[in-house]
């Protein structure tokens, strides 16, 4: 008779155990791992801020980031930085294990202190390279900003003297003669933390055999995302392409002024 009632004893133990540690278990902490990131570069956000169960990380060169010992349940975690569209996910935290989600990306609609781009160029190995970045109102590069997804387009043509290809380094006297480049350029993002230039491009097959000297003659798009979309902003990238006449330039960006900003000029003795 007493082996049965030890048992149910032993039994009770267990059970009381199990209950234990389930209780203990759907208590336990938790982690979250999590990427913040710009929506056009896929890089860092600078000074971005994310909140969860009232705490909070501050993110400046770095796209990962993670919460320990988080509560289980489902939470909102809420991301924002200075010139970004805030972003709010829910997230469920699974208890005693490390909870991922996917990254976030924040879009960013405008430059701080924005007054103009500055443009660079040269001839390089793969072609002729551009080289942008901010300025801001004194008139100082902007280190850290969100990455727009900018339009460039560019000409690139013979720079002549005479009649001849240019042999020396002069705007006086110089003209454009044939073109060896006319449309649109992909650019890349450089997230280096001590980058001069945040955007680059190379237009490709600009030959040395072309002349000791190009002229490049660019313009830049620089859209406000909140009011312009990636179709109309192709749509007016391509009207752009086939202007010649900075009037008629002028004239067709007049309804997009408070959705894009224009920066335009001509780069002489690029070699």
């Amino acid at each position: 008779m007493r082996r049965p009632a030890v048992l149910a004893s032993a039994v009770a133990v267990l059970a009381v155990v199990a209950a234990g540690l389930v209780f203990l278990w759907t208590r336990a902490p938790a982690t979250l791992s999590f990427e913040v990131r710009d929506a056009v570069s896929r890089s860092w956000v600078w000074d971005s801020t994310d909140r969860l169960q009232n705490r909070v990380i501050r993110g400046f060169y770095s796209t990962s980031y993670g919460f320990t010992h988080l509560r289980p349940g489902t939470f909102d975690l809420s991301v924002s930085a200075p010139h970004y569209e805030p972003a709010s996910v829910r997230v469920r935290i699974r208890a005693g294990r490390t909870n991922t989600i996917a990254p976030i990306s924040l879009v960013g609609y405008e430059i701080p202190d924005f007054s103009r781009l500055t443009v660079a160029s040269k001839r390089g190995a793969q072609g002729l390279e551009l080289h942008i970045t901010a300025v801001d109102t004194s008139g100082n590069l902007i280190k850290v900003f969100p990455c727009l997804d900018l339009r460039i387009t560019v000409r690139v043509s013979v720079q002549l003297k005479g009649g001849a290809p240019s042999l020396t380094p002069s705007k006086e006297g110089a003209e454009r003669g044939a073109r060896l480049f006319q449309g649109k350029v992909d650019w890349t993002w450089n997230p280096a933390p001590d980058a001069v230039y945040r955007y680059n491009a190379v237009v490709p097959g600009i030959s040395p055999d072309a002349g000791p000297y190009v002229v490049v003659d660019y313009v830049v798009l620089i859209p406000n995302p909140r009011k312009i979309s990636s179709p109309e902003l192709e749509a007016l990238t391509g009207e752009i392409l086939q202007m010649n006449d900075e009037r008629a330039l002028a004239d067709s960006l007049r309804p997009y002024m408070d959705k894009v900003k224009m920066e335009s000029g001509s780069l002489w003795n690029i070699r």
